[in-house]
């Protein structure tokens, strides 16, 4: 999907990130993408609306470094362009099955505070998720 999907990124990147984007301007690194991808660490699914990307969600599968055995599903990116609100949640849900027949034992989920993403908390309890922690940005370097 890459470039297709790089003024996508941008756009998510702009609507989450805020006046955080200061310090974590957006480059995505597409090389690290498609190597993780070709050793089965990135699952990216795409939506496309006649032929044109309009929406996506990666997961990283990983072992868990907590709980030895378990695989988890670390879900990274989710964006649908505006004109196209509802395809996310329909993305998220095609996506599982496929995690857990990747060898997945749970999805480790997350949104943003900022944008459209601070509802994403609604499909994730919809899910029947739970809520486990809040994550927080401390910066080691000016």
């Amino acid at each position: 999907m890459w470039p297709e999907g790089e003024a996508l990124a941008k756009a998510h990147f702009n609507e989450v990130e805020g006046m955080l984007a200061v310090k974590r301007p957006c480059r995505v690194n597409a090389p690290a993408m498609v190597e993780a991808e070709r050793l089965g660490a990135l699952r990216v699914v795409g939506a496309r609306v006649l032929g044109r990307l309009v929406g996506y969600c990666t997961w990283t599968l990983m072992p868990d470094p907590e709980s030895a055995g378990l695989i988890m599903a670390n879900q990274g990116a989710i964006y649908v362009d505006p004109q196209f609100a509802g395809i996310g949640y329909r993305m998220v849900t095609f996506a599982l099955p496929g995690l857990k027949a990747a060898g997945a034992d749970y999805a480790l989920m997350h949104h943003r505070m900022l944008g459209r993403g601070a509802r994403l908390g609604v499909w994730f309890r919809r899910l029947k998720a739970t809520l486990i922690k809040h994550e927080y940005y401390l910066w080691l370097r000016d």
